[in-house]
């Protein structure tokens, strides 16, 4: 009988607490969880299960204090299914050392310095920082959400102004010369909401720019960015909308015949694409896309969503062949010499994509419920950038200027305006307030991370410690930590080799 439950869930979950005895909790690849595997622990004694045949097929079902196994059927049939477990030692780290062996073993693991020799630009993002523009939204009423629900009528079009500027190409540019002026070494410009439109409007009928973010000319010289530092933009090949020119080809057909929607964006419903079609749109667009001179694409949503069947008659997919064709799609791009990135993390990102943001990262944490399973496996295959999920307050500024958890777990961070056109002196200020963070990142960006364990009992001191030999020690208590015979200021850290 396990004591506690290990789940890959965001980068890690170590549950200690039964789940509400009334519900069946049920995780799927890759919204869910991040890895095909999960475990339990009794004591530094544990168990790992991980999928194999049908893996694509897989779920984890969690009720009481237990976590079960799961499939579906694909395409409404049973196919072949198998599970391997096996005993673990030194508590959850062992269970992720084991994994991170068996991801080895079977292809499923390729180091960032290989990627790195592949794609010089990644270098930029070893200790350098992302800086995040959202340039314009779609045509909408300002913050309301409900008005998302109700489709877009020739009626409303001429009621709602076109896309909202925040930014034009020639500004952000302009923003990120004074940062490097602010001590910004090396690091990307990314543009957000540069499509015809704005941001999370045509997809995938992307193309032309938004005219009233600038010229062609402009995007390009935008994009033109060398040296130790590149220019990203911002694209999705999962979604697309009533109002693109290409609906409705493409997308996923569900068991009852319907089209497969997904969630209520900024262009209001959107529907979910098969992979074989969203490859063929991503080579469409390439054709111009490939004339701005960009050396990074951050594909939003491919890494994080669930995998998805398709039923429409002579164009089926399974969910291994949207995992596959998931793959091809980031291949695509990193062939043609482009750092590329998603959303959040997941085992598709490991074979070719470089980057993956890890959003909604809250200063309030549970003590003792979040670990570093990701890391443990696959720090060093994939960078990760954490995103706070808490607002900053006066009370909270030198906890957010300290990124605690993102120097725990060796990750990156960016910096960014968002809806926000007079925020560029701020965002600039907290940059240089940060440069902590980009200097260690820099140390331990291509070590496996080792080992990560809590000091203290209550949870609040913890530890990680890397291939290099060199340690971190962060204490997340509003009190001074004594560790070791030395002491650690309330909410900070200390370094050791």
């Amino acid at each position: 009988i396990s004591e506690s439950l290990i789940l890959p869930s965001s980068q890690g979950k170590w549950i200690k607490k039964p789940f509400d005895q009334w519900h069946r909790n049920v995780y799927k690849l890759y919204s869910q969880i991040n890895m095909r595997w999960f475990g339990g622990l009794k004591g530094d004694n544990g168990w790992i299960a991980i999928f194999e045949e049908g893996w694509a097929d897989s779920c984890i079902t969690g009720m009481a204090l237990t976590l079960s196994s799961g499939f579906l059927k694909s395409l409404g049939r049973w196919t072949p299914r198998s599970i391997r477990y096996c005993f673990t030692e030194n508590g959850y780290v062992g269970m992720a050392k084991r994994y991170r062996k068996y991801a080895i073993e079977h292809g499923m693991f390729r180091s960032l310095k290989d990627k790195a020799e592949q794609l010089p630009h990644l270098k930029s993002l070893i200790g350098g920082r992302m800086l995040i523009f959202f340039l314009a939204y779609s045509r909408r009423r300002e913050r309301d959400v409900l008005e998302q629900l109700i489709p877009m009528t020739d009626e409303l079009k001429k009621e709602i102004p076109a896309a909202k500027v925040y930014f034009t190409f020639n500004e952000a540019a302009a923003i990120f010369q004074r940062a490097k002026k602010r001590g910004l070494k090396k690091g990307v410009l990314y543009l957000a909401g540069w499509m015809n439109g704005g941001y999370d409007c045509s997809h995938p009928d992307v193309w032309p720019p938004e005219s009233r973010l600038g010229t062609i000319e402009e995007m390009k010289k935008t994009c033109s960015e060398s040296g130790d530092y590149f220019t990203m933009i911002h694209d999705n090949y999962q979604d697309i909308y009533e109002a693109s020119l290409s609906f409705p080809k493409g997308i996923n057909i569900n068991m009852r015949g319907r089209l497969m929607t997904g969630g209520i964006w900024s262009e209001r419903q959107c529907y979910i694409l098969n992979s074989k079609n969203s490859i063929e749109y991503a080579k469409r667009n390439w054709e111009n896309l490939k004339t701005l001179g960009f050396k990074g694409m951050y594909c939003d949503t491919t890494t994080t969503m669930q995998l998805f069947e398709s039923f429409e008659k002579g164009n089926t997919q399974t969910r291994q062949q949207d995992f596959e064709r998931k793959c091809e799609l980031i291949k695509f791009f990193t062939d043609k010499g482009l750092v590329f990135g998603s959303e959040q993390i997941g085992e598709i990102s490991i074979m070719n994509a470089s980057l993956g943001f890890m959003h909604g990262r809250s200063l309030d944490r549970e003590p003792g419920e979040r670990i570093p399973l990701w890391q443990l496996v696959f720090h060093d295959a994939c960078l990760v950038q954490q995103a706070y999920g808490t607002p900053r307050t006066n009370e909270n500024n030198d906890r957010y200027d300290k990124h605690l958890e993102e120097m725990l777990y060796g990750s990156c961070i960016n910096s960014g305006l968002w809806e926000n056109k007079d925020g560029a002196e701020e965002m600039l200020t907290l940059m240089e307030r940060s440069m902590h963070v980009d200097k260690w990142h820099e140390q331990i960006a291509f070590d496996e991370m080792m080992s990560h364990r809590f000091l203290t009992d209550d949870f609040l001191v913890e530890e990680t410690e890397f291939s290099s030999g060199k340690k971190i020690i962060c204490n997340f208590d509003t009190r001074d930590r004594a560790v070791n015979g030395k002491t650690i200021k309330a909410y900070d850290y200390r370094i050791e080799s």
